[in-house]
């Protein structure tokens, strides 16, 4: 089964007869008709509006990830993979040369099967023009997501006495809310001429009666995509400085490997949000339409613990890391009138848990759970998958002579950095092993088998 997707920016584009029963994503002026929402106020009053190459980019993103969200996994023969064919509107030609690695980019970092069809057509970028835009000089642009890393970076890159754009993308007020605590923190700490915060709401749209093409209301749990909003939304913001401004994008690179825990998490079971492989490929496209900002993750062969160890401003860090928000599903409480927040169970919150363990800066009341001391949660069969997985990885991998290969499991490597992988893999899975063996309760760890 085929899935169809059509993004068109103004009513006076016909949705062709065989998109109709598929997915229309909508972007118009009036974004009350809209299905897709994308506020992009804030790029047009303290950038300006983006150059068309970096406004394609920003519209096939948000195809993509509307199409992620809105077509679930479960309809499929699988229950995973999907085939999915979406029409997007582009500026040039030259994205006909970019197609191909931006499919293999894309089809890696989900595990499914896009094609494209990229019709020529004039951009359209909604919102205000402002006449005075204030001019900010950054020297760098950074992806700001109000998680632990993003926040290192972001500490780093300020003590070395850079001006920052911090670009952040949200959907949820759990998201917003943190982002905007973190940003208040650093301008306290650094000053308001050092920072310029761009949030952008974009995701799709609940059904309302204005809508000619609404969308399904389910929702996709697992979306992989996230991760080509945030760089398209860089690449759009860093491009509208110049061609030169870089583009960091912190995330330790223990959970940007991420290699499977399990056999069962294979493929994009595990996600790939900054994995090497998706990164290189998906630069590899966008150099051929000619957007060429460097891109930057400093701490690619760095665990998130030693991301905090080598934090260069640790005092305000540990100040910080309480209103940062790690979890994969910060949200998920509300049916049980929880507040948003990280939930102490889930893979990401286990990693920061042992990162934060690491530092000796570890407090159990900044998780929703304790899954150290908490023997029902283990054997909950969805809170407790996650710590279980990692209980059965640290197991194979004490058994393993040479575990060296294991970093291939998450995806292509280049040959030369393999070894560099291989090191950084076991020093995060030491620092897993390293929580567990200090807070991990007799109880907890007897149901693990450690």
């Amino acid at each position: 089964m085929q899935s169809l997707g059509f993004l068109r920016t103004s009513t006076e584009t016909q949705v062709p007869h065989e998109y109709q029963n598929g997915l229309v994503f909508d972007i118009f002026e009036d974004g009350r008709a809209s299905t897709v929402k994308i506020q992009t106020e804030n790029i047009n009053r303290f950038i300006g509006v983006p150059p068309e190459i970096s406004i394609d980019l920003l519209m096939i993103a948000t195809a993509v990830y509307s199409a992620d969200k809105k077509i679930l996994r479960k309809d499929h023969f699988d229950a995973w993979t999907r085939s999915i064919s979406l029409n997007i509107p582009v500026s040039s030609e030259l994205w006909h040369a970019a197609e191909k690695d931006l499919i293999d980019a894309i089809s890696f970092l989900t595990s499914d099967n896009w094609s494209f069809d990229l019709r020529i057509e004039n951009s359209k970028w909604h919102g205000p023009r402002y006449e005075q835009i204030p001019k900010f000089s950054a020297d760098a642009v950074v992806l700001f997501s109000g998680g632990i890393d993003s926040l290192v970076g972001t500490i780093d890159l300020l003590e070395q006495g850079k001006r920052l754009i911090l670009v952040s993308h949200f959907e949820s007020t759990a998201d917003a809310n943190v982002q905007q605590k973190l940003k208040a923190i650093l301008v306290d700490q650094y000053g308001s001429n050092q920072i310029l915060h761009i949030r952008v709401n974009l995701g799709p749209k609940k059904e309302n009666h204005t809508q000619a093409y609404p969308l399904p209301g389910p929702i996709e749990t697992t979306a992989r995509s996230r991760s080509i909003i945030f760089l398209a939304l860089g690449f759009a913001i860093a491009s509208s400085v110049d061609s030169q401004t870089p583009l960091f994008v912190p995330e330790n690179g223990f959970i940007s490997l991420n290699v499977p825990l399990t056999k069962a998490r294979l493929g994009s079971c595990s996600t790939r949000t900054t994995h090497p492989y998706f990164i290189s490929t998906f630069l590899n496209a966008i150099r051929k339409v000619g957007v060429n900002n460097p891109v930057v993750n400093p701490y690619q062969f760095t665990t998130k613990g030693e991301m905090l160890q080598n934090c260069l401003n640790k005092e305000l860090l540990q100040k910080a890391i309480p209103l940062s928000l790690s979890c994969a599903h910060p949200t998920a409480g509300r049916w049980y009138h929880e507040e948003a927040g990280n939930c102490g169970y889930c893979y990401p919150c286990l990693i920061r848990r042992a990162a934060v363990h690491k530092v000796e800066w570890d407090k159990i009341d900044e998780y929703k759970h304790d899954i150290c001391r908490d023997e029902r949660l283990i054997v909950d069969t969805n809170k407790g998958n996650d710590m279980r997985a990692v209980a059965i990885s640290l197991s194979e991998n004490r058994k393993l002579a040479n575990s060296a290969l294991l970093p291939l499991l998450s995806g292509r490597i280049i040959e030369s950095q393999l070894s560099d992988f291989a090191d950084l893999y076991k020093r995060g899975l030491d620092e897993l092993n390293n929580l567990l063996i200090a807070e991990a309760s007799p109880q907890v760890r007897k149901i693990l088998g450690i």
